[in-house]
C-alpha cells in the first residue's frame, strides 16, 4: 500500500511459539501471574493484524497501519526518504544550469561576432558612401569647369564672329573703294585723252 510517498509493506506478524519445557524443569518455580498476563497481552497485540479500511469509511492511517504509518508519514521521515531524490534533482539542476550557461556563452559569443560583423558592414558602407560623395563632388566640380570652358568657348566664338563680320565689312568697303578708284581712273584717262585731242599739239 502506497502512503506518504513511500511503500509500506505489511509486516508478517510474529506468532508466539509454544515454549518447550524440559520434563526435568516441571518442578521449577513458575513466573508470577501478573508477568504472565502481561506477556500474553503483548503477544496478543503482536498477533493482531491491522485491518484495511472498508469502502465508505474514513479510517485514519494511524488506526489502520499503526504507529509506523504515522512515523513514515512524518515530514522528517519523508525528507529522509527523499534524500536520494533531492540529490538527483540537484544534480539534474546543476546539469541544466551548466547547459544553460554554455548556451548563454554561445549566444553571447554569437552576438559579439554578429555585432562585429554589423560594425564592419556599417564601416564599409560608410566608407562607400563617403567615396560616392567624394566622386559626386568631383563630378560636380568637373561639370562646373566644363560649363566654364563652354561659356568661354561661346564668348570666343561670338567674338570671332563679330571680328569676322567686321573684317568682311572692311573688305567690302575696300573693294568698293577699289572699284571707285578704277572708275575715277578711267574717267581721268578719258578726260585727259579728250583734252589732248582738242589741243594744238594734237593737230
Amino acid at each position: 500500500m502506497e502512503l506518504f510517498g513511500g511503500n509500506i509493506h505489511e509486516t508478517r506478524c510474529q506468532t508466539s511459539r509454544p515454549v518447550r519445557r524440559d520434563p526435568k524443569e516441571k518442578n521449577s518455580c513458575r513466573r508470577p501471574e501478573a508477568k504472565k498476563a502481561k506477556s500474553n497481552k503483548l503477544a496478543s497485540k503482536e498477533i493482531v493484524r491491522p485491518e484495511a479500511p472498508r469502502e465508505g469509511t474514513s479510517t485514519k492511517p494511524d488506526d489502520v497501519l499503526g504507529p509506523r504509518a504515522s512515523m513514515l508519514g512524518s515530514p522528517s521521515m519523508v525528507e529522509k526518504d527523499s534524500g536520494g531524490g533531492d540529490s538527483s534533482c540537484r544534480q539534474g539542476e546543476k546539469v541544466d544550469k551548466l547547459f544553460l550557461d554554455q548556451q548563454a556563452v554561445v549566444f553571447r559569443s554569437s552576438l559579439t561576432v554578429r555585432s562585429r560583423d554589423i560594425g564592419n558592414d556599417a564601416t564599409f558602407q560608410i566608407a562607400q558612401a563617403k567615396s560616392a560623395e567624394m566622386e559626386m563632388a568631383q563630378a560636380q566640380n568637373r561639370t562646373i569647369e566644363l560649363e566654364g570652358l563652354l561659356a568661354e568657348f561661346g564668348e570666343r566664338e561670338q567674338k570671332a564672329t563679330e571680328e569676322f563680320k567686321e573684317k568682311t565689312e572692311a573688305v567690302a568697303r575696300l573693294e568698293a573703294e577699289v572699284v571707285e578708284l578704277k572708275k575715277n581712273e578711267a574717267l581721268s584717262k578719258r578726260k585727259a585723252t579728250e583734252e589732248f585731242k582738242s589741243s594744238d599739239d594734237f593737230q
